[in-house]
């Protein structure tokens, strides 16, 4: 099992254990729908394709709290984590966008897609809990309307500014055509680093971009510092 699908797996595991009791979610005072259960809840992880590479998981409770974590990779690794509230109209809109994309009727497989259609479009899994739906959908680099829709509108809650790759810092070193890695470390190198010149034969691995060798679970070289470069 690959790396992202074990830890998408995981995260479920723990969103669905966590939901178990649900006195979490209950004794909302929002006057919600008669249709609304009082245990949804809703989840998003999200490996986005960007460069730099953005992960963030979204966590939403019928009670309008919001649980939010979000991690930007490279070239400088960030991490923000916090909580919020929801109004009830906000609440109600999300419920409203799991019904619109027919959720509980949608396959939980889908054909992986390469990503060049849309450069956003990376690992995204879905989760849903509420009375006898209970659901986990995993989308790769490819594009499914109805979810499209509905991750736009967990989106919207999130605080702008913990989205923001592109604050990431200027470099003024130029990036290489390949990064060099090393199999047996799981380090990655810029081609002219001393420790690339050592990796054997067999132990070599190249990558075109260093968020790639990420992406593969591979650590930048302390030495070289490959992720503070840009194109």
């Amino acid at each position: 099992m690959p790396w992202f699908r074990r830890t998408l797996f995981a995260a479920g595991l723990l969103a669905a254990t966590s939901l178990a009791g649900c006195a979490l979610f209950s004794g909302s005072t929002f006057d919600l729908p008669d249709n609304m259960p009082s245990d949804f809840a809703l989840g998003l992880q999200v490996k986005e394709a960007t460069e730099p590479p953005i992960d963030y998981i979204v966590k939403v409770a019928r009670s309008g709290r919001v649980e939010y974590a979000t991690t930007i990779r490279a070239p400088r690794r960030r991490e923000f984590s916090g909580e919020a509230e929801l109004t009830e109209a906000q609440v109600v809109a999300l419920y409203d966008a799991v019904l619109a994309a027919g959720f509980d009727r949608l396959d939980d497989v889908y054909e992986a897609g390469d990503g060049t259609a849309d450069a956003r479009k990376g690992v995204r899994y879905f989760y849903v809990y509420a009375a006898a739906l209970d659901k986990r959908i995993d989308v790769q680099l490819t594009s499914v309307p109805a979810l499209d829709e509905l991750q736009a509108r967990i989106v919207e809650i999130l605080p702008k500014h913990i989205l923001d790759a592109t604050a990431a810092p200027e470099i003024d070193r130029t990036t290489p055509e390949t990064f060099v890695a090393n199999t047996e470390s799981r380090q990655f190198h810029l081609p002219g680093c001393e420790r690339a010149k050592e990796i054997p034969a067999g132990g070599k691995r190249e990558f075109r971009t260093q968020y790639e060798a990420l992406d593969f679970g591979f650590h930048p070289c302390p030495l070289c510092e490959p992720l503070n470069v840009r194109k």
